[in-house]
């Protein structure tokens, strides 16, 4: 719908969070936003990073690969994912050893 009503104005950059034409808005914008959700619904404090953390573990414990999530991330290395996401990897490698040692 906000795509449509930008029209040409329209930048499709693949932010979450975006202007009303698709641009990376201020930071100081989202957190504003968020700090208005957590008023109005009662919710703890949400950090907009945070997001960013939150899908990085859920497509790593998805069991997609790293370069993937390197790219999805915005990494220029793999290696920088797998860096910071390492603990996840690890638990990630540990429930993948519970459901192989279930099937045999």
């Amino acid at each position: 719908m906000v795509k449509e009503l930008a029209g040409d104005e329209w930048e499709d950059n693949g932010f979450v969070f975006v202007t009303e034409t698709g641009r990376h808005p201020n930071p100081s914008a989202i957190s504003s936003w968020l700090t208005r959700v957590e008023e109005k619904y009662g919710l703890p404090h949400l950090n907009a990073h945070a997001f960013r953390h939150s899908v990085a573990s859920a497509l790593i414990f998805a069991g997609v690969d790293p370069v993937s999530v390197s790219r999805r991330l915005g990494h220029n290395q793999v290696s920088t994912t797998t860096n910071i996401y390492a603990h996840i990897m690890s638990k990630a490698d540990e429930r993948n050893a519970e459901i192989l040692d279930e099937l045999f």
